[in-house]
């Protein structure tokens, strides 16, 4: 449906489509349009923020004063889950440490000359 509307390159001023990333005819890269994110991207953001937890930081660096809601939103979504997993990799980090230095502690290391 959107497809339909037609904007004109400011460089050329010929027609070109609101997907166009470059203008068919002169080959200019055309100004950002705003457009919201599709679902695939969305998944890809969220992902990157669980998996690559400090990089969800980008996204909301990037986007959390843009104008189009939807890219705000996804922004705090994004750094909502990269808190929460550092959070939870901290946590996890703190106890593995205290586990292994109980288990440490019970080693005998009296045979080593340590």
């Amino acid at each position: 449906m959107s497809e339909s509307i037609n904007l004109n390159c400011p460089f050329c001023n010929k027609e070109t489509r609101p997907t166009d990333t470059f203008c068919p005819t002169c080959g200019k890269k055309l100004p950002d349009k705003n457009l919201p994110f599709s679902t695939a991207q969305k998944i890809k953001i969220y992902l990157i923020s669980v998996v690559l937890a400090p990089l969800g930081l980008y996204w909301f660096v990037k986007y959390f004063r843009n104008e189009n809601s939807d890219k705000r939103k996804t922004a705090f979504i994004a750094l909502y889950l990269t808190l929460f997993t550092l959070t939870t990799l901290t946590i996890i980090s703190y106890y593995y440490v205290k586990q292994l230095n109980t288990y440490m502690e019970s080693y005998d290391f009296s045979g080593l000359g340590l």
